[in-house]
């Protein structure tokens, strides 16, 4: 085991990294948004994010952890006999009737 590379983990690593990096400065972009929309449409900002929340059939908001969560699945030794699939991950808003 000397000297042995294992590529998933260094990518695994490498991602991880990426991700934090992205979700630090994309929650400080959204929470940004979040308060411009609000500020436009005239609405709280809590109300605001209460009716995202009542529009999607698990109550609430997912974040880029959700997302990230699955780019990872798919990535990893247990997806390796999954291909060409569109996974959303939208808290079940697509299957909204």
């Amino acid at each position: 085991m000397f000297g042995l590379v294992i590529p998933a983990l260094h990518t695994f690593q490498y991602l991880l990294g990426a991700l934090q990096a992205c979700l630090e400065r994309d929650l400080d972009g959204f929470l940004g948004e979040i308060e411009g929309i609000s500020k436009r449409l005239g609405v709280e900002k809590a109300d605001l994010i209460r009716m995202r929340d009542a529009a999607v059939p698990m109550n609430h908001m997912g974040d880029a952890w959700d997302i990230a969560y699955a780019a990872l699945f798919l990535a990893s030794d247990e997806a390796k006999y999954i291909t060409g699939v569109v996974i959303p991950v939208d808290g079940g808003l697509s299957c909204k009737g």
